[in-house]
């Protein structure tokens, strides 16, 4: 089978071309308006529009606002470029994982600029909602692909413990899903930054914590900064337990700033013993991380030199 390769730097250079382009269209939310998005069939499955970014803050308020526990509403991007404009976003299924996002969410590759999530915002809204912060904030079973935030911020000050007890109870800290309990991530890009302060955090630059599923063909340059103390931090994903799958995955974000104890890893921070087998060809640059996983078998993670970088299609 012929495989053709493409260089990281050649993907970044297009994808800076293509924001810049986008730009010239963009949808710039004002951080109040929430308009109902428009339904329609595809493939036989009903998706909302997302037209804009004041679709997409109802289509989250929506999911927040359903009585059901994990709700499976789909939605797709069709909008030339959406802007947050740095307004406070609430995550998609926000909470303390009480409530799950199910559904399929399709990016389309649409460029969503400048979403900003702070802890401190949606723990004032709800106490709970700081347990997981990112884009989406629990998935269960559904499909989140083709997303593409750049200039994304997210901001954790939340410490383990203070919403659930224990210390397997992580905050999960992302920039696409925060906690993944089951379903697929793929096709996804990220840019920004993500920066913790709190106590005991899993922080990934595409996932924050996942318990199983798939994590493939994703792709993170976020600059991650690092100050609180026992957090777990990963280029891709923060904690990864027994029956997470990660495939094809790059992460050339530059090196973490660590101002603390945090165990950082270019791919994953902590990963779980009995995830032995279920990584697979995904990469970080050695010249920013000295290691490919903080905590766990380094098995299916792979080092390499900016210039030596390639994506596989």
């Amino acid at each position: 089978m012929d495989t053709s390769k493409i260089s990281l730097a050649r993907v970044l250079a297009l994808l800076v071309f293509l924001l810049a382009v986008q730009s010239a269209w963009a949808d710039v939310w004002d951080g109040v308006t929430k308009t109902r998005a428009k339904k329609e069939n595809i493939d036989g499955k009903d998706y909302f529009l997302i037209e804009s970014a004041a679709n997409l803050a109802w289509f989250s308020d929506t999911v927040n606002s359903s009585t059901a526990a994990n709700v499976k509403l789909n939605a797709k991007v069709v909008a030339n470029f959406i802007d947050m404009n740095h307004k406070p976003f609430v995550p998609i299924a926000a909470g303390k994982g009480d409530k799950y996002y199910g559904g399929i969410f399709d990016g389309n590759h649409v460029v969503i600029r400048n979403l900003s999530v702070s802890s401190e915002h949606i723990s004032a809204i709800d106490k709970k909602y700081g347990q997981n912060i990112a884009f989406i904030a629990a998935l269960d079973g559904g499909i989140v692909k083709n997303v593409v935030l750049d200039s994304v911020y997210i901001k954790a000050t939340t410490d383990i413990g203070s919403i659930l007890a224990g210390d397997a109870n992580k905050i999960s800290v992302g920039t696409i899903i925060a906690w993944q309990k089951s379903g697929t991530v793929e096709g996804c890009y990220a840019s920004g930054i993500v920066y913790n302060s709190g106590k005991g955090q899993a922080v990934g630059g595409i996932v924050g914590n996942a318990d199983s599923g798939i994590i493939r063909n994703n792709l993170s340059i976020i600059s991650i900064q690092i100050s609180g103390s026992q957090a777990y931090v990963g280029g891709i994903i923060g904690q990864a337990k027994d029956k997470v799958r990660i495939e094809s995955c790059v992460y050339d974000g530059g090196k973490f700033i660590n101002d603390s104890s945090a165990h950082d890893g270019g791919v994953i921070g902590l990963r779980y013993e009995n995830n032995v087998d279920l990584v697979k060809n995904s990469y970080y640059d050695e010249n920013d991380v000295n290691n490919g996983v903080a905590s766990g078998s380094s098995d299916g993670v792979f080092s390499a030199g900016r210039n030596d970088f390639y994506l596989f299609c």
